[in-house]
């Protein structure tokens, strides 16, 4: 017997909440690289509400290999205020999208 999702029960609605957020965030970021844009969290959180970055581009690297994209990172690293090295990455589309 399948499983049908029910939006009445509460964990089942935040599940499903979650997921149609996330793809919505897949097609922002998206279309940002595609407009020549280079992400990183901090970007992905003010413009388009993004707490999880990684996690939105490991789903658009596998649209990437169907249509035949790809999403390069750039590590980069800081020092803080307190002399501590912190690290993170920014991502662009390989041939940068449109110019």
């Amino acid at each position: 017997m399948e499983h049908a999702m029910s939006l009445e029960n509460s964990s089942d609605a935040a599940t499903f909440e979650v997921f149609a957020n996330s793809e919505s965030q897949n097609r922002q970021i998206l279309e940002y690289l595609l407009n020549g844009g280079v992400i990183d969290p901090h970007i992905a959180r003010e413009k388009f509400g993004c707490e999880r970055l990684a996690s939105r581009i490991f789903d658009l690297r596998e649209l990437g290999k169907e249509m035949g994209f790809k999403i390069i990172t750039y590590k980069m690293e800081y020092t803080d205020r307190r002399g501590k090295k912190k690290r993170y990455a920014r991502y662009a589309l390989a041939g940068g999208g449109k110019s």
